[in-house]
């Protein structure tokens, strides 16, 4: 299939081979050599690397596809066009990273049709309107849950993975929200659209892996009759609050630390 394959907007040829190395070869590449450092036991040899490139290329071609029709983006949404296949090669690349496997794109458009209906849900904005700026706003919030979907993906704390993501990524958009809304004084369609909103989705994003991760870790380094009594006094239920408590805390320090930020549009003599 390979990369020439995405459907992408128009541009004069070498400037479109820059941008599509730039922002989508370069991560899968980046991945492919970065993983075997985290799993010793992945064939190192260069057919068996370019191999993977090329597995990697294709799931990213093939859900980039599957995302752009989801989101019914036309020909002419260049901006969003380029948005989703960059996010796409986040997401893909990650989570070779992460897991050394390739991400099937029958595993990854569940979890992100589930955050697209998290985003469209969430009481703090309501329905999106249809208008130009729409839809790289949802690619944007995509690409910022990523890190969360790759998480929730290589390990779901032994819940339905759908059902985990999608109550992940509404507490995401509330979080993120509440704290943006906090820091700028923003409400509503304004504080949807700042860039400080999705900054700090995007920092919510990472925060959350962090901890999802640093869970995950402590679980499987427990003895195993420790952890199946931890378990048990959760109601047989390996309980995922720990993630959320680490998470606040961090974003607590966030906040806190961006409160010391003069506000946009201010100066250090403003009073």
């Amino acid at each position: 299939m390979g990369l020439a394959s995405l459907d992408l907007a128009p541009m004069p040829k070498d400037q479109r081979r820059l941008q599509v190395f730039r922002h989508i070869a370069a991560p899968l590449m980046a991945a492919v050599a970065g993983a075997p450092a985290s799993h010793p036991e992945m064939d190192v040899s260069v057919e068996s690397m370019a191999a993977a490139l090329a597995q990697l290329m294709d799931v990213t071609v093939e859900l980039d596809r599957r995302i752009v029709a989801s989101l019914d983006l036309a020909s002419e949404d260049t901006s969003a066009r380029w948005h989703v296949a960059g996010s796409v090669a986040d997401l893909v690349s990650s989570y070779y990273l992460s897991t050394g496997t390739i991400l099937l794109p029958d595993s990854a458009a569940p979890m992100v049709a589930t955050v697209q209906q998290a985003l469209l849900e969430t009481p703090d904005f309501g329905t999106p309107d249809e208008d130009a700026e729409a839809v790289p706003e949802t690619v944007r919030t995509l690409k910022a849950l990523a890190p969360a979907l790759i998480a929730i993906a290589r390990f779901s704390f032994g819940r339905n993975a759908l059902e985990l993501t999608r109550e992940v990524s509404s507490r995401l958009l509330s979080l993120a929200a509440e704290i943006a809304s906090r820091i700028s004084g923003l409400k509503g369609e304004a504080l949807r659209r700042s860039a400080l909103y999705t900054a700090v989705l995007e920092v919510a994003g990472d925060f959350y892996r962090y901890s999802h991760f640093f869970e995950m870790e402590r679980l499987m380094q427990m003895p195993p009759e420790e952890r199946k009594a931890y378990v048990a006094e959760h109601n047989r239920k390996i309980p995922i609050e720990p993630v959320w408590e680490l998470l606040e805390l961090r974003l607590a320090m966030l906040e806190a630390v961006a409160g010391y930020i003069p506000a946009a549009g201010t100066t250090a003599g403003s009073s």
